[in-house]
């Protein structure tokens, strides 16, 4: 959108806009010697600047461009993404030697994109190491890939959703694997 405001009688530029759902929003303000205020139809205050980015729920906002000069502004939203990573279905799965393990990344809403997911194995005198990076294509919310693990110990997976022009990126936390032979 662009406008003008002259500082004098027309000080103020009013717009407003309604968010469907939870949504990633970025304001950008760009000419004149102008700034904005968010504000929630209540009345709230929300920020202000020449760039303003919040994560917003459902619900109507108001702009109100201040200053004076010609302006441009622009709006971008971008939905809200959960990412998670599941080891045959959970958080936390255990596995024998050999076994493989059916790993999947979701992501909520269903939204299709790019998406990786990190590998670490527990050294118990180093800590956490790289193991294995897969990149995968998620549709629908969901992509799924086999693991096998190359020796017993304990094992962790996080996930990211790269985004997407509509939907914000995102990343998990970890899923847990322990891989170990019964006790005798």
């Amino acid at each position: 959108m662009t406008g003008r405001v002259n500082g004098k009688i027309d000080t103020v530029d009013l717009y407003r806009f309604q968010v469907s759902r939870r949504s990633a929003v970025r304001l950008r303000l760009a000419g004149g010697d102008t700034s904005l205020e968010l504000r929630r139809d209540g009345g709230r205050f929300l920020g202000r600047g020449t760039t303003v980015e919040e994560n917003l729920r459902k619900g109507r906002y108001y702009i109100a461009v201040q200053g004076s000069g010609r302006y441009t502004l622009t709006r971008t939203s971008r939905l809200i993404t959960r990412t998670r990573v599941l080891v045959a279905g959970r958080r936390k799965a255990v596995a024998a030697p050999g076994d493989v393990a059916t790993m999947a990344l979701r992501v909520a809403p269903g939204q299709s994109g790019r998406g990786e997911v990190l590998i670490e194995r527990n050294d118990p005198l180093a800590g956490w190491q790289f193991v294995r990076r897969v990149r995968l294509r998620v549709v629908d919310g969901s992509a799924r890939f086999t693991f096998r693990p190359a020796d017993l110990g304990r094992y962790r997976a996080s996930g990211v959703f790269a985004g997407t022009r509509a939907a914000a990126p995102s990343e998990s936390g970890y899923a847990r694997l322990r891989v170990r032979e019964p006790l005798r």
